[in-house]
């Protein structure tokens, strides 16, 4: 079975992580299908156009990196457009040469919302669609002009199915295009030959961990003063704040004070990642929404317990107690007593068992046949 993907983000010399997780989730389906991702993608500092193709087993990977051809942006935004979809539509011709495509997979609807139609027109090629951006959730859908609006939930009701990571966008998705068919939920996947249990190290202080971009949709500020108000009453211990830091963020750790206990990583590639998560006791996530909280398993499948936001998506993931304990979201005073409760019940948590199970959920090889089921149906 030959699958060809269209991400609306993805991994490239624009942006190294920008969509990394769907090409995690292109790992797992390579394990059954043969996989061609296509992202043409615009590149401000070059001057002429650079294919770069890269394959490995059943995964090819197509870049197309284009210039800017006029100063004026809403001339440039359509000419990228046009030639965003010119370099699908003849890539997939040239494929089709090879190989007959089985399905087209629309991931997060961005310039790729149009191929699907095309796709179906010009090559018989039927399409699927797969979301996990929070333009559902946060009220970015609602303030859409209606015409990129009605495109939308156009794809969506032509798609021969649609899939997101979790119940929650789901819903979201069907109530919000008022869809009538079912979709599927396929969940995010975690990379366990790079997070797993691997503590070594022991401390008289608690390690807790913090992984984002920290924009306000992460509220590491709020978290940042919930630890303020612990170290009134507890000094031992330390915050690993791991990601892209602003100077609101550095400002805000000097006016609480918290220098000597926070030690600021900055962004750091996914293997760093995995070592400091590996060497903390305990993550937070005191995030307002989220589509599924990629994070949250990574921290698991390195025995992490997680005191994350009580969200109907979280409780996907996170049963109270059991893997973590879940906070009232955007409430200072009850993370500080979620994060003081952690410090002093510790044990009560079994970081290999944490560890084992999320490994056995979230899988590449679970991940990748939950697709290869999905694929199949809607082929036959």
């Amino acid at each position: 079975m030959h699958i060809v993907v269209f991400p609306g983000w993805y991994p490239s010399n624009v942006d190294r992580l920008s969509g990394d997780f769907i090409q995690r989730h292109m790992y797992a389906i390579a394990q059954n299908c043969r996989v061609s991702v296509v992202v043409p993608i615009k590149d401000s500092s070059i001057k002429k156009k650079k294919i770069v193709t890269s394959r490995k087993d059943n995964l090819t990977q197509i870049y197309y990196y284009y210039p800017s051809l006029v100063s004026i942006k809403w001339i440039d935004n359509l000419l990228s457009f046009i030639r965003y979809n010119y370099y699908c539509v003849k890539t997939v011709k040239s494929l089709s040469k090879v190989e007959k495509i089985a399905i087209a997979q629309l991931y997060v609807l961005q310039k790729n919302f149009l191929i699907g139609f095309l796709l179906k027109k010009i090559y018989n090629i039927p399409y699927v669609v797969s979301e996990q951006s929070t333009l559902y959730i946060n009220g970015g859908f609602e303030q859409m002009n209606w015409l990129k609006k009605a495109a939308y939930t156009w794809v969506f009701r032509n798609s021969h199915s649609y899939h997101a990571v979790s119940a929650y966008l789901l819903k979201a998705l069907k109530t919000k295009m008022h869809l009538n068919k079912e979709g599927v939920i396929i969940p995010n996947v975690v990379d366990s030959n790079l997070f797993y249990y691997n503590k070594d190290l022991t401390s008289e202080q608690v390690i807790f961990a913090h992984v984002s971009n920290m924009v306000y949709q992460k509220n590491a500020e709020g978290m940042l003063q919930a630890f303020a108000e612990v170290k009134k009453i507890k000094t031992n211990f330390v915050l690993n704040l791991v990601g892209p830091m602003p100077e609101s963020v550095y400002d805000l750790i000097n006016q609480l004070n918290l220098s000597e206990h926070v030690i600021i990583w900055n962004e750091r590639m996914y293997n760093e990642v995995a070592e400091i998560l590996q060497q903390s006791d305990v993550f937070v996530f005191f995030t307002r929404y989220e589509t599924f909280g990629c994070v949250i398993i990574e921290a698991n499948a390195c025995g992490l317990p997680v005191i994350v936001s009580d969200l109907e998506v979280t409780r996907e993931l996170i049963s109270d107690q059991l893997n973590g304990v879940l906070v009232q979201s955007e409430n200072v005073e009850d993370l500080s007593k979620k994060i003081l409760f952690m410090m002093n019940n510790l044990q009560n948590f079994d970081p290999l068992a944490i560890s084992l199970e999320t490994k056995r959920r979230f899988n590449y090889t679970v991940i990748g046949n939950l697709f290869y089921n999905w694929f199949n149906q809607q082929i036959n």
